[in-house]
Order: C-alpha cells, then sequence, then structure tokens
C-alpha cells in the first residue's frame, strides 16, 4: 500500500509519513509522524511547507531568496541545495526536483490540512463545520524563521486569509445552529469569534443579540460590557451607535417590556400546515423580508397560522410577538388605538402617529395585524416605516389573492422586502378565523 504523507500547518507543523494502515513508515506508531521536527532547520521545514501550500513550480533562484534573501546568491543557492538534501530523504517521493526548479509532487498521496480546510469551507454546511474543527490555529502558529524576509512576508499574508476565512466560516455556522435552534452551540462559535478578534465589534453584537434571544439577556448586557471596555482599552473609543442601540433594547426587553402571543391560548399544533408554518417562519426570520401577508378566503386558517407563526419566532425579537386584532379598524386613527392596546402605550398630547412611531424605534419586535389591509391611507406606509426600526410586520387580510388558493408564496411582487402567501382551505382540525 502506498505511503501517505501527513502535513499539519494550521496551529503548528507537523509532518510525517504514514502507511495506509494508519501507523508510521519509519517505526511503525504514530509517533513517526512528528519525524519531520528532525529536520535540520526551520529554514527546511519552512521550504516543505511553503511547497506544500503553494502547489506549483518554483525556480531555484525564487525559493533561495525566499529564504536565504539575506545571504549572497551563491551562499542561498547552497543553502537551498542543503535544505532540498535534507528533505529528500523522508520526503523524496514528494518532491519534483530538477536542476533549475522544485515543485511539490501532488500525484503522491498526501493530506494537507490547509487544502483540507480551503476545500471544506466552499462546501455545504457540514462541509463547513468539517473545516472548521481543521482550523486549530493560525497558519504555522508560533513558528519563527529569522531572517527571511520573503517567507515572512508571505506568511503574514496567508495568515490573514486564513483567519478571514475561518471567521466567515464561524458566522455561517453559528447563524446556521441558532436559526435550528441550538443558540448554545451558536454562542460558542460566537465566542470563538470574539476571542479570534476581540476588536471584532460586529461579531460582539451578534454575541450580544444571540444571548439576548436565548433568554440571557443579563449575560448579553455583560458582553455588551466587555465590547465597550475592549474598545476603548485598545482604540479610545465607544461602541458604535448601533451597538448601543442593541443593548439599550436589550435592557428594555430585560425590564419586561415584551410581547403579547402568550394571551392568545395555544389551540395545540397545526394539521397539514408544517410547510406552511415552514415559509412564514423562514421569511420571518429573513433580514430581507420586511413583511409577510397572509390572505384567503375567511375560515381558512390565517389567524392560526400568524399566531403558530410568532409563537416559532418569539426568541429572535427581543421585545416579543405583538398580536393587533385590528380587523375592526376602519381608519388609520383606529389603527393606531389597536396597536397602543397591544402595546399597552398611553398617548400624550401631540401627534399620535410621531408617538407610537417614537416607541417603536427603540422595540424589536414582530407585529401580527389582523384584518387589516388599509395600509395606502396612512400618513407614512408603515411597513416601510416599522422596516426602519427593526420590526417584522406579519399582516393578516380578508382579501383573496388573485392567483388562486395554492399554500405557498405565489409570484407576487416583493417590492420593498415584502411577501404575499395565499392560503387554501385547511382542514377541519386546522380551521380558524
Amino acid at each position: 500500500m502506498p505511503n501517505i504523507l501527513h502535513l499539519r500547518l494550521l496551529g503548528g507543523f507537523e509532518a510525517g509519513v504514514i502507511n495506509a494502515a494508519g501507523v508510521s513508515a519509519r517505526d511503525g506508531s504514530m509517533a513517526g509522524l512528528r519525524a519531520a521536527a528532525e529536520l535540520p532547520s526551520a529554514k527546511t521545514q519552512a521550504l516543505l511547507a511553503f511547497l506544500a501550500c503553494v502547489r506549483r513550480r518554483h525556480s531555484r533562484d525564487t525559493l533561495a531568496a525566499l529564504l536565504w534573501g539575506d545571504s549572497d546568491e551563491e551562499a542561498a543557492k547552497t543553502s537551498l541545495r542543503q535544505a532540498l538534501t535534507a528533505l529528500r530523504k523522508p520526503f523524496d517521493t514528494w518532491l519534483l526536483i530538477e536542476r533549475d526548479s522544485v515543485a511539490f509532487n501532488t500525484a503522491a498521496p498526501y493530506a494537507l490540512d490547509v487544502e483540507a480546510f480551503e476545500r471544506g469551507a466552499q462546501g455545504d454546511l457540514t462541509a463547513r463545520r468539517a473545516a472548521l474543527g481543521l482550523y486549530s490555529g493560525e497558519l504555522l502558529k508560533g513558528f519563527v524563521v529569522r531572517n527571511a524576509s520573503g517567507f515572512e512576508e508571505w506568511l503574514v499574508v496567508e495568515r490573514e486569509r486564513l483567519r478571514h476565512t475561518a471567521a466567515g466560516l464561524l458566522r455561517q455556522v453559528s447563524e446556521a445552529d441558532a436559526l435550528a435552534g441550538d443558540f448554545e452551540s451558536a454562542a460558542g462559535h460566537l465566542r470563538a469569534l470574539v476571542a479570534h478578534d476581540p476588536l471584532d465589534e460586529a461579531a460582539h453584537c451578534q454575541l450580544m443579540l444571540l444571548l439576548a434571544r436565548s433568554g440571557q439577556r443579563a449575560a448579553g448586557l455583560a458582553q455588551f460590557e466587555v465590547c465597550r471596555s475592549t474598545l476603548q482599552r485598545e482604540l479610545g473609543v465607544e461602541p458604535e451607535p448601533r451597538t448601543r442601540q442593541l443593548a439599550d433594547r436589550i435592557r428594555m426587553a430585560l425590564s419586561g417590556v415584551g410581547g403579547n402571543i402568550d394571551r392568545y391560548a395555544d389551540e395545540g399544533p397545526l394539521v397539514d400546515r408544517e410547510a406552511e408554518l415552514a415559509e412564514v417562519r423562514r421569511l420571518l426570520l429573513d433580514p430581507h423580508c420586511r413583511m409577510v401577508t397572509l390572505t384567503g378566503m375567511g375560515g381558512t386558517g390565517k389567524t392560526r397560522l400568524a399566531l403558530a407563526a410568532g409563537r416559532a419566532c418569539g426568541p429572535w425579537f427581543l421585545n416579543g410577538v405583538v398580536f393587533v386584532p385590528a380587523n375592526a379598524a376602519e381608519s388609520p386613527g383606529a389603527l393606531l388605538d389597536a396597536i397602543a392596546a397591544a402595546l399597552r402605550f398611553v398617548f400624550g398630547r401631540g401627534d399620535p402617529q410621531a408617538q407610537l412611531l417614537a416607541a417603536l424605534r427603540k422595540r424589536n419586535c414582530c407585529w401580527s395585524l389582523m384584518g387589516w389591509i388599509g395600509w395606502p391611507v396612512m400618513k407614512r406606509p408603515w411597513p416601510s416605516c416599522l422596516a426602519c426600526f427593526g420590526m417584522r410586520p406579519l399582516s393578516r387580510s380578508w382579501s383573496h389573492p388573485a392567483s388562486g388558493c395554492a399554500c405557498r408564496v405565489s409570484g407576487c411582487s416583493r417590492s420593498r422586502g415584502s411577501q404575499r402567501m395565499g392560503l387554501g382551505r385547511c382542514s377541519s382540525a386546522s380551521r380558524g378565523g
């Protein structure tokens, strides 16, 4: 069976040859995987790492200048020959050495963690999770090569590129875990992201929001203080306004300002509506979709679907889900009163709409408006106003979709981030107003 070269360059440097049975070709044990530590110099190891990472043919002059640029030309070429001789004994199969050039032999069996990490980062969610497991630290962590400015410059660039890829993977996997309801795993990835770059304010924000959504609002505020103290200590600056606004919203949620969805009885699971519920939830959690409208004839279950979707999305909105029974509101003023009643908001003197909007600016809610289709008569289009302040309206109307009763998001316009879902008649077990 062919031997396999294993190279681990993320988090340090390990190299060795093992056979297909999983033991060292050198001494019959996995300890032989560290055989490359016996190479005569750090520059010899650096040469192998560079050839493996930059898998193409290099001239001898280029390699000599990369690692021995501080020496004269003849001395640099001599040092390169000595390094290649040292590499040849354990790794000759994986080196293509010619008179004027050197290359890594990709046709020979090998396993390189950097290559596997980059390949996994381009794959599906499972592959990206596996890629994160390979990233045990920066490229050649702790590796010191003296008097090799060319190699050091290459290493700095590659480290930053791979670090950026790892940060992106942490964000992607964290978001996927959060959407699946695994807040603990999502928070773990975000903590790793913050540890990776303590000055990444966006990562602090994501962690604050996730902790608050999982019910750990005090921990979310504590993370804000960590962010603020870090920025003050390292950069002498305060957090950005959006970060401070998020902290204010968490404080409001911590003080008990929330939604009213729990006031409405849960009539149990929907029947034959799982796909529609999942689609409404997906749209409500999509940051680019600011409004979802459920349309259909009376008795098709719009209210129950709206309430079920609100409960399913509740943890994602710091101030909860607000259900507004606005089917009796026949004017903008009546709609304002219905929203204020759902919020337990008391109007003062002045423009009621301006007062309500000022209150909404401080909240992060999902709105469910039952039976209201009178947006055009408002002073301003409320969906766009609510979108500006982090609101997510889920409205219901009695209008029948022109496309029929298909239980899916039909080809309706997505103007300003809105979606319309037409509902057909549901089974008797899931009927609702």
